[in-house]
């Protein structure tokens, strides 16, 4: 799909900056906001749906029917559609941002790991284990934990079994799992592709150096950004490195995909938009403030673009804005999954 300019559709205040990217869910735009609760608001147009007093100091998660936020040493899950509060289940204080896919829960504190089903809050395993602070990943019934001691180890989903264990040189970054792959970057300046079934360690690459968040992948490439404020495309086949531009800022986060292009998020009005191929400068996205938060992109029912962003600084409020691409003709307008698309046309029956 061919890169569109992009422009906001909606834009609303906040009353606090946000914690963590926004996350959508459907129809459904979520933001945590430092020391002001979680708020939730209609993809549509933006109009509020709900809000929430539950203060966290950490980014929140989501799936399709829940929302999903540490407060203290506590998982409360609320609905997404009106903010209630469905369970919740001390869990400690985690040391990692939770993450939940699949139906399940995954919370570490310091010392253990455990797997909590996502319907009811119910405990389903605990092990132990070393530090970690970055989120694992999930790969069929597998899950990938990067730990601080140089280890990235593989366990059982189903039980928390170790299947694997792989000793790095460094400390492991952000973990991508992808096609029996785990890709990542290390504070070794090497950038890692492992064997998902073994932890073998193929197509190691040098940096330049440590890695700033989660790759990003699609069918020809690997795509990482690194402290030296680079951005790296490589070749899934062989792991060569197959183009790289340099920043102007340091990066929030790790790579976005958008149509075939690719972003990276940093605390400026203006990002650059680059080609997948060759990593062409395809064009720029603009803010009205300073990117404080960017989620990753949703392909709704017509298959184009969207996105939400924080945006904030001293000089300016901090507001939640949702984008889209700019064309002529504009795209069908976003509508409630429970209404048909397109237009209704009388046909004259036969004659």
């Amino acid at each position: 799909m061919r890169f569109q300019p992009l422009v906001a559709r909606w834009s609303v205040p906040l009353s606090a900056p946000s914690v963590g990217p926004p996350l959508i869910s459907g129809d459904i735009v979520v933001v945590a906001l430092r020391a002001s609760g979680i708020a939730a608001f209609r993809g549509l147009d933006g109009v509020s749906v709900w809000n929430s007093d539950l203060a966290t100091d950490r980014p929140i998660a989501l799936d399709e029917d829940r929302v999903y936020v540490v407060s203290g040493e506590t998982v409360h899950a609320l609905s997404i559609s009106k903010g209630e509060t469905l369970w919740e289940q001390k869990v400690g204080g985690p040391s990692a941002p939770l993450l939940v896919q699949s139906g399940w829960v995954v919370a570490i504190s310091p010392g253990s790991i455990a797997a909590y089903r996502g319907a009811d809050g119910t405990m389903l395993w605990r092990q132990p284990i070393g530090t970690v602070e970055r989120q694992p990943a999930i790969d069929g019934d597998v899950l990938f934990v990067p730990l601080l001691d140089r280890h990235v180890v593989a366990l059982n989903l189903q039980t928390g079994e170790t299947l694997w264990s792989r000793e790095l040189d460094g400390e492991p970054g952000e973990l991508l799992v992808a096609g029996g792959k785990v890709y990542l970057g290390a504070r070794d300046k090497m950038f890692y592709t492992l064997d998902a079934a073994t932890g073998e360690v193929t197509m190691p690459r040098r940096v330049g150096a440590g890695p700033r968040g989660k790759p990003a992948v699609d069918d020809d490439h690997i795509y990482g950004v690194a402290l030296d404020n680079i951005l790296r495309a490589y070749s899934r086949g062989d792991g060569a490195i197959k183009w790289h531009k340099g920043l102007k800022y340091r990066p929030l986060s790790g790579p976005v995909l958008i149509s075939g292009a690719v972003v990276v998020p940093g605390a400026v009005n203006t990002i650059p938009v680059f080609g997948r191929e060759n990593g062409d400068a395809l064009s720029e996205i603009s803010f009205d403030a300073t990117l404080v938060g960017m989620s990753n992109v949703l392909f709704g029912p017509w298959n184009y673009p969207m996105f939400a962003v924080v945006t904030g600084d001293l000089q300016h409020p901090w507001r939640l804005s949702f984008f889209e691409p700019s064309t002529d003709p504009p795209p069908l307008p976003l509508v409630s999954l429970t209404e048909l698309p397109g237009t209704t046309i009388p046909i004259a029956p036969p004659q």
